[in-house]
């Protein structure tokens, strides 16, 4: 803000003599035309300056086209498991908001691990995965079942024994190589904990996270911050922490994918819309 404030005065003080370089031109001028005219050199430094704007001319021009040609407008590709919804979806919206919402137990969190971060880390795409609910081990439980099924094609140990412990010398072997798979194959998968619903954490770790290169942001799970408190604070804070994450994917164009809870009074209804949406 202070390199902003000290770039507005200096251009301001280098606009405003350089138009009174020749005097002349104002004998001609209203005092609503000269008026206009300075409105329009403070505007025009204005946008200039700011970093939250940006003008540019509708081109078709060839590096659109070069950029369409190459697929790179595709959101980023999950369909290793779910080719129909990563078609209609058209991949997970780069410089967008993925909400994906379900009622409380039916496994979003394994959902999204398994057929989102997974496909993505297969490619070499970072992801970070912000949660507020599950702890570490648990995904790195929801890892290593993946890796021993469906690249070891091994299905003794599951995620309840592995929690029970106490392997057999065959099962050490296996993880063994699943431990191997793992830094050779998903070691581009970072994870922040969170113990409140802090959503300025969340655009510091968003922002963190994308000068690494990591293109995709999961959170799990989207609620409204502590500090919302009154009737209708609620509802209103989830809102306005909505816009803001869309404003982090735009800016930092990465794919954003939010895990939401359903409301449990609309479970028995057809059809699922926003009014499902659980405060």
């Amino acid at each position: 803000e202070e390199v902003a404030r000290l770039n507005v005065l200096t251009r301001i003080c280098s606009a405003y003599f350089k138009q009174f370089e020749n005097i002349n031109k104002f004998k001609n001028m209203s005092s609503q035309n000269i008026y206009d005219l300075f409105e329009y050199q403070l505007n025009d430094l204005s946008l200039s300056v700011e970093q939250d704007v940006k003008i540019e001319s509708l081109t078709l021009d060839d590096a659109f086209i070069e950029e369409c040609d190459s697929g790179d407008t595709m959101g980023l590709d999950y369909s290793d498991n779910c080719p129909i919804l990563c078609s209609k979806t058209m991949g997970l919206p780069v410089g967008d908001v993925y909400l994906l919402g379900g009622y409380s137990g039916v496994g979003k969190s394994s959902f999204i691990f398994e057929n989102m971060v997974l496909p993505l880390s297969k490619q070499g795409i970072g992801t970070v995965i912000v949660s507020n609910e599950m702890k570490i081990d648990a995904y790195k439980k929801l890892l290593l079942v993946h890796i021993l099924t469906q690249d070891l094609n091994y299905y003794q140990l599951t995620r309840k024994k592995i929690k029970r412990g106490h392997f057999s010398d065959e099962e050490k072997e296996m993880i063994c190589k699943a431990q191997n798979i793992q830094r050779e194959k998903y070691n581009n998968i970072s994870f922040v904990k969170l113990y409140d619903s802090d959503i300025n954490k969340v655009l510091k770790i968003g922002k963190r996270m994308a000068k690494r290169n990591t293109r995709c942001l999961i959170f799990d799970t989207f609620k409204s911050g502590d500090d919302a408190v009154g009737d209708g604070s609620l509802w209103q804070k989830i809102l306005i922490d909505s816009r803001r994450l869309f404003q982090l994917a735009s800016k930092e164009n990465i794919s954003i994918v939010i895990a939401y809870q359903l409301a449990i009074h609309t479970e028995n209804i057809r059809y699922t819309s926003s009014s499902c949406l659980s405060n």
